[in-house]
């Protein structure tokens, strides 16, 4: 109820009081029970307005902190996944830092290569760099000491007034093709790098494909380049010569 509800009513009792019953009165105080009854309404309603608005706001207010919850539950979820992909990926490389072996090589042919026959293997007898030791010398051959994806790069450098030709073989596939040829007075040179998935044992050498006329300077002019780019993992840990 309302002061002015309260007011009005105090009014008539006060009138009803001083003035009697006469039909006047009867007929003002019939007024301002009415007006009494209007406020009474008005009120009720803004009441039932209010009630209808709060619970309103407050089941909007439920929705939002129950999507909140939601949102805030998600993030949480979200953050352990990155949290793992992290953590498993640390793993990773963490025992990739710690099994994988390090390997790299480059050789260099000393002596002149003549009269090759055909696929004849280089022998890059002068080690630059054999970390790991899997390269041979004595047969010029790589042996992939377990599977990963390597990486193989080599120059060769043919004689004056010499056409031959050479390539790089996985076991005995050949790979590619590098041509020398020149005229008199005049030295040719040639050159290859190649990306391979090999398996353990695979063998990587450089092989010459012709036999008439084949001639390469040695003297370092010749060289043979390999070395381990990733470790595949998922294989067998065997390592060859390990």
């Amino acid at each position: 109820m309302t002061m002015l509800t309260i007011i009005l009513m105090v009014t008539i009792g006060i009138v009803a009081a001083r003035t009697g019953n006469g039909p006047k009165e009867l007929q003002l105080m019939k007024e301002l029970s009415e007006r009494v009854k209007h406020l009474e309404t008005r009120e009720r309603m803004n009441v039932e307005e209010n009630v209808r608005k709060e619970k309103i706001y407050n089941n909007r207010l439920e929705d939002m902190e129950a999507e909140l919850a939601e949102l805030k539950k998600t993030i949480e979820e979200k953050d352990k996944q990155i949290l793992d992909v992290r953590r498993r990926r640390d793993d990773r490389w963490l025992r990739q830092a710690d099994n994988e072996t390090p390997i790299a090589f480059t050789a260099a042919l000393g002596n002149h290569f003549q009269h090759a026959g055909v696929n004849q293997t280089f022998r890059f007898e002068n080690v630059i760099t054999n970390v790991g030791g899997f390269y041979d010398k004595i047969t010029g051959v790589f042996k992939a000491p377990f599977a990963g994806i390597y990486v193989f790069s080599t120059t060769v450098v043919g004689m004056n007034e010499i056409h031959a030709h050479a390539a790089l073989f996985k076991n005995d596939q050949q790979l590619n093709i590098m041509y020398v040829g020149s005229r008199v007075g005049n030295a040719d040179t040639s050159s290859a790098t190649i990306a391979l998935e090999l398996q353990t044992g695979d063998d990587i050498s450089v092989r010459a494909i012709q036999n008439d006329g084949t001639a390469f300077y040695g003297d370092g002019h010749n060289l043979f380049t390999g070395f381990l780019l990733q470790q595949t993992y998922g294989t067998s840990p065997t390592t060859i010569g390990k």
